[in-house]
């Protein structure tokens, strides 16, 4: 079978020139932050070398657990009130703007972290102050790219965000590895990881200064002009051309409707959608701890097998949101995932309720292949037909009205952090007091949002100003014409294969 792209409308080729890929790429880059910060701490904690200069080898188990949480989970804080910050940020001064005030917040927090002694004081600082930072980063890159990428390939666009996060987490699993492996036990070991911090968000501070402001929000606050300017250069057509014109009108006919009435209910359906609990980064957090409650023993074997998790997840979310999310839609992909993924939870639940595996000795090769379903967890969470992890940073951009997009995206986001947040200070404590219940619970929300997803509606190839008539929501009933002979009320999707257009409505 081939696989299509779906167009809202004949597009002229010049729409896929290197422009939106260009600005894509760099506004996908705060997945980097995300990733990276997200991975590296569980495996830092880890490390000898941090835990014997914060005392916490002096620590009973218990103790240990509730200082880790903190840990983890204050960076998860940061970015929920960093994601409600940012949206009075990105409403007023756009969404470049909030890229930038973003990545600086994220370096003060790397800042902040390597001025720590011996007091975790410094390092819960620095962890909110990233975090503030990822946050406003999780709500202006989807959004960003949502709104500069022609329909056609937007989900391939805004992939990169999460693309950029696994290849971050791969960094930051790998990096401790390394760690234990070559540096010599001292503050070095731990202010590696923590400086490493610096680089992707200095060159986010950086490249994101030659971003251009998406064409849809200057739109909404009055400069017509500096709209059509972004959008015909963006599309690499002229501004008199029929495509930019077309599109132009459709910006303008949604603001025009949401003006004349501001109805709420396409609104609260949508954000009802995507305000699930999530359990996308249980196993980044704390994967070291993870495998070692399966058998994996040792910190260098527990950082290596961590370290595979995240090329696993890196390779298999590339293969999804580079090649299939615009071909094969959203709605399947989550499924088949989420049934997946479930059933390599419930058998890692049952060989740790049976096997009851310790911190010593070799694993057994039901303990092997107990490691071997955290990676197909990993992989129906990324891969081909069975993803949900981009997906949702994709339906999240898109789905909304101009006039509530950004506070859609906050909300929802927000909502993310608030269940990472849980999620981070649970963990440890579930893996501590009920074992394989952990590993249960997860199953459970996988079940959830496989329920959830079944009845959803596919976006792929719809435009940002159509998805109101596809979620069935008219604030205003009047068509609005785009074409000659075609209604916005009427969806067509053409399939480009190679070189020949094909259309049908």
């Amino acid at each position: 079978m081939t696989l299509k792209r779906v167009e809202d409308r004949p597009t002229p080729r010049e729409v896929y020139n290197w422009r939106p890929y260009l600005l894509a790429l760099i506004a996908g880059w705060g997945g980097v932050l995300f990733g990276y910060d997200s991975a590296f701490i569980g495996g830092t904690i880890e490390l000898l070398a941090f835990q014997a200069q914060f005392g916490l080898d002096q620590l009973s188990e218990d103790e240990l657990a509730f200082t880790s949480s903190n840990i983890v989970s204050t960076y998860q804080a940061g970015c929920f009130f960093g994601c409600i910050a940012a949206f009075f940020i990105v409403e007023t001064f756009g969404r470049r703007i909030t890229l930038q005030c973003s990545s600086a917040l994220f370096c003060l927090g790397a800042g902040l972290m390597l001025g720590a002694k011996h007091s975790l004081g410094m390092i819960f600082l620095g962890r909110i102050v990233g975090g503030l930072g990822v946050g406003g980063v999780s709500l202006a890159t989807p959004l960003y790219i949502a709104e500069i990428a022609p329909p056609s390939i937007r989900g391939q666009l805004v992939g990169f965000y999460e693309i950029f996060l696994q290849a971050g987490g791969v960094v930051g699993f790998w990096i401790n590895f390394g760690i234990s492996e070559h540096v010599s036990f001292g503050s070095k070991q731990w202010h590696i990881p923590v400086a490493v911090q610096l680089i992707p968000g200095g060159l986010l501070l950086v490249a994101s200064v030659s971003l251009r402001e998406t064409p849809r929000w200057l739109y909404r606050k009055g400069q017509l002009n500096d709209a059509i300017v972004n959008l015909s250069w963006i599309r690499n057509l002229p501004a008199d051309h029929p495509y930019i014109q077309q599109e132009m009108e459709g910006i303008r006919a949604q603001f025009q409707r949401e003006m004349q009435e501001n109805g709420t209910g396409g609104f609260m359906t949508k954000l009802k959608e995507l305000t699930k609990p999530g359990i996308r980064n249980r196993l980044g957090y704390y994967s070291p701890t993870i495998f070692s409650s399966i058998g994996i023993t040792g910190t260098n074997n527990s950082l290596f097998a961590t370290g595979i998790y995240g090329v696993v997840k890196m390779v298999a979310t590339l293969i999804a949101l580079v090649w299939l999310v615009d071909r094969v839609g959203r709605r399947k992909p989550l499924i088949a995932g989420a049934v997946v993924g479930a059933l390599a939870m419930y058998y890692i639940a049952g060989f740790v309720a049976v096997a009851k595996p310790s911190n010593v000795g070799s694993p057994s090769p039901a303990g092997k292949f107990a490691a071997a379903c955290i990676y197909i967890f990993a992989v129906a969470f990324c891969v081909g037909t069975m993803s949900w992890n981009g997906i949702s940073w994709i339906i999240c951009s898109e789905i909304f009205p101009l006039s509530v997009r950004a506070l859609g995206q906050a909300i929802t986001s927000a909502t993310q952090w608030l269940w990472q947040f849980v999620i981070a200070r649970s963990t440890p404590y579930m893996i501590k007091n009920i074992g394989y219940g952990t590993y249960l619970r997860v199953r459970r929300h996988v079940f959830i949002r496989w329920s959830d997803k079944a009845n959803s509606v596919l976006a792929k190839g719809v435009s940002l100003e159509d998805m109101d008539r596809l979620f069935g929501y008219y604030p205003h009933g009047d068509n609005v014409v785009i074409e000659e002979g075609l209604n916005k009320g009427e969806i067509v999707e053409r399939e480009v294969v190679g070189s020949g257009v094909h259309g049908r409505i």
